[in-house]
């Protein structure tokens, strides 16, 4: 659903509730995924856009009621990928 990096770790949140760490740089883990349903929304934290389920200005809101915050800087971005994402996806999906 999500992965943050803290303390030289990621720290990977799944769907089925399972946490995974691992320890590797930022960069290297985001470099890595080939989905573009990923979206970096703040600094050492990025979200599978599969996994949201509203985007209010400051936060995504996860399936799971997780809300996980947006970079000012990021805001506009975070809009137009969400938006992007859902349209791709198709009404029912």
């Amino acid at each position: 659903m999500y992965a943050e990096h803290y303390r030289h770790q990621i720290y990977i949140y799944t769907a089925d509730g399972k946490n995974t760490v691992i320890r590797q740089t930022f960069r290297e883990f985001t470099e890595s995924l080939s989905d573009d349903c990923f979206f970096p929304c703040n600094r050492g934290i990025i979200v599978n856009l599969k996994y949201v389920e509203d985007f209010d200005g400051s936060d995504f809101i996860m399936k799971n009621g997780k809300k996980l915050p947006v970079s000012r800087a990021l805001s506009k971005a975070a809009r137009l990928a969400f938006g992007d994402f859902l349209f791709k996806r198709g009404p029912g999906i």
